[in-house]
Order: C-alpha cells, then sequence, then structure tokens
C-alpha cells in the first residue's frame, strides 16, 4: 500500500497543481495564447535545444563513466543515455538508476559507482546553478510576496558551499596517515566502504575542475532557454531575474514531487516571472503575464518531453540489442 501511494502521489500533486492552474487559465484561453507565438520558431528552437542538450550532456557524463566506473563510447553514452529519457520523465532519480542498470547489464559495473557518479555530477550541476544564483543575487534584488529572495539565495548557497567544502576536504584527506584515527570511528568507517561514494573518494581537483568545465555548457544553455520560449512568445524577460530563479525553477524540478517536474515547473515560471514579464502581446492587453508564461512553459515542456521520448523509443526499438549485450 505504501508503495503504491509514493508512486501515484507525485502524478496526484501534478493533477492538482495542474486543476488550479488551468482554472486561473482555461485551457481555451491556453489554445488562444499558443496561437498568437511564432509556433515555426518555437519547434527550431526545441529542437535545437534538445540536439545540442543531447550532445552535452552525453560529452560530460561519458567522461564521468569513463574516470569512475567503466569504459564507454561516446556512441554508447548517447544510447543509454536516450533510453534513460524515458524514465527520467516519470522520475528523475530513476532515470538515473537506469543508467547504472544498463552499465551493469552490459560492462558488469559496479552498481553503485555508477550511482556515486551520476551522484558527483549532481552535486556539481546543484554548486553551478546555486553559484550563478548567488551572482545574480548580488546585481539585483528579487522579491516574492514581501520576500527578499535575493538574500535568501545568498545565505542559503554560503551555507551549501561551506558544507560542500568540507565534503570534499574530508573524502580528500581520508585516505591521509594523520587521519586513521578518525577514519576508525564506525559510522565514518560505514560511509567509507560505500561504493556510492567511491567517486569522491577519487576525484582529484583536476578532476572536479574537468567535470566543472563539462558541466558548464549544458547548464548555461539550461539556464538560457528561458530565451528561447519567450523569444517565440515575443515576451522578454529581465536577464538578472531569470538568472536567478530559473536555478530555483530547475532544482524544484528535478525534485520527485511530480513526473518530470511537471506542474511544479509551470508555477514557478508564472509566480516568479509574472511582475517581469512585457512585451506586445502583453502590451496590447491582449494576454496577461499569466496566460503567456503558462502556455509558453507548458508548451516548452511538451515539446521537450516529445523530443525525449522519440529518441528514448529510437534507443529502445532500433539499439535494444545493444543496449543489453554483454561485454567483456
Amino acid at each position: 500500500m505504501k508503495n503504491r501511494i509514493k508512486r501515484f502521489l507525485p502524478w496526484l500533486i501534478a493533477a492538482v497543481i495542474f486543476y488550479y492552474l488551468f482554472r486561473a487559465v482555461p485551457p481555451v484561453e491556453v489554445l488562444k495564447t499558443i496561437a498568437a507565438a511564432n509556433i515555426p520558431l518555437f519547434v527550431f528552437y526545441t529542437i535545437v535545444y534538445f540536439v545540442i542538450m543531447l550532445f552535452l550532456d552525453g560529452a560530460g557524463l561519458q567522461w564521468g563513466i569513463c574516470r569512475f566506473s567503466t569504459r564507454v563510447s561516446f556512441v554508447e553514452t548517447l544510447l543509454m543515455r536516450g533510453a534513460t529519457y524515458l524514465l527520467m520523465l516519470v522520475n528523475y532519480n530513476l532515470g538515473q538508476g537506469g543508467l547504472a542498470f544498463y552499465l551493469k547489464r552490459t560492462h558488469n559495473a559496479p552498481l553503485f559507482k555508477t550511482l556515486g557518479t551520476v551522484f558527483l555530477i549532481a552535486v556539481i550541476d546543484l554548486s553551478i546553478m546555486i553559484l550563478v544564483a548567488m551572482a545574480a543575487s548580488l546585481q539585483t534584488t528579487v522579491l516574492y510576496r514581501g520576500v527578499n529572495l535575493s538574500a535568501v539565495v545568498l545565505n542559503l548557497g554560503l551555507v551549501y558551499f561551506t558544507l560542500l567544502s568540507l565534503w570534499i576536504v574530508f573524502w580528500h584527506f581520508v585516505d591521509r596517515p594523520s587521519a586513521k584515527k578518525i577514519v576508525e570511528w564506525r559510522p565514518l568507517q560505514w560511509l567509507i566502504a560505500r561504493h556510492l561514494f567511491f567517486a569522491f573518494r577519487n576525484a582529484s581537483w583536476k578532476d572536479y575542475l574537468k567535470m566543472t568545465a563539462y558541466r558548464i555548457p549544458p547548464l548555461t544553455l539550461v539556464m538560457f532557454s528561458f530565451l528561447l520560449w519567450s523569444d517565440a512568445f515575443r515576451t522578454p524577460l529581465p536577464l538578472f531575474v531569470a538568472l536567478l530563479n530559473t536555478p530555483f525553477i530547475l532544482i524544484v524540478g528535478t525534485l520527485p514531487l511530480t513526473p518530470g517536474g511537471v506542474g511544479a515547473v509551470q508555477a514557478l515560471c508564472i509566480e516568479l516571472f509574472r511582475d517581469y514579464a512585457g512585451g506586445p502581446l502583453i502590451a496590447s492587453g491582449q494576454f496577461t503575464p499569466d496566460q503567456i508564461l503558462f502556455s509558453a512553459s507548458l508548451l516548452w515542456g511538451i515539446g521537450n518531453a516529445l523530443c525525449k521520448v522519440l529518441f528514448g523509443l529510437y534507443c529502445l526499438h532500433r539499439k535494444s540489442r545493444f543496449l543489453f549485450q554483454q561485454t567483456s
């Protein structure tokens, strides 16, 4: 019973969010807003964005897997990532687990070493997004219902990077002779023995820098993706406001609150960008900011999900034997 509740709770939360969103912006209004957008340009942006993201994401993922788990080619990495896209649409963490499962079947790679590599990449991604949000907070002040989001981001960012620094330093010195007495403590012995933290234990400072260099391009593209759908809907957003809020939206979108972040991302786009949206469609009174932000973010999510489904089905249908074939 508990497993069923955990399985369907994200879908229930997404349904509740969409219920309130569609009450505020009825489906008819959504269709009218989409009809007023530049759809050919929107489709072009969606496809180009997906292809570039696929290759940028695959490059960093391949390097991380080769460094800490097992040897894989770039093409094989793209195929695995494409296959796990189908799982990621349901749950982000489920997709990462599917990636580890594929490598276990095809390369006999330790399951938790692969998960640890993905965990390391996720930490670096989160660090980059928080750092960008902190930098934006120093340039502008964003208020949401009386709350100074800029100050909140700065304070949380300082706490996060303090804890992260301690975490990295711990793994950097854990194998030093001077740390022998400390690591004899039983809870630390359990922590050190876990393959899930293998990547952190073996990562050098150069590894952190190299992985960061791999992850900056795709994350930059993600954080600037608002420029694409807002341009197609002729609704420009202030740069620093978007840079401050987009990392927060992305972080919430990766949490298992709703399947693939659907509903939660659209609600946050409306709440965080409502007071800053402009453009001819809004200035003329033809549409409200809520209508455009909801319609544009919803269509952008649908477009990217469709690209992932089509590519994922291709990987499973045309390359399934390759994906599950055991190799020496």
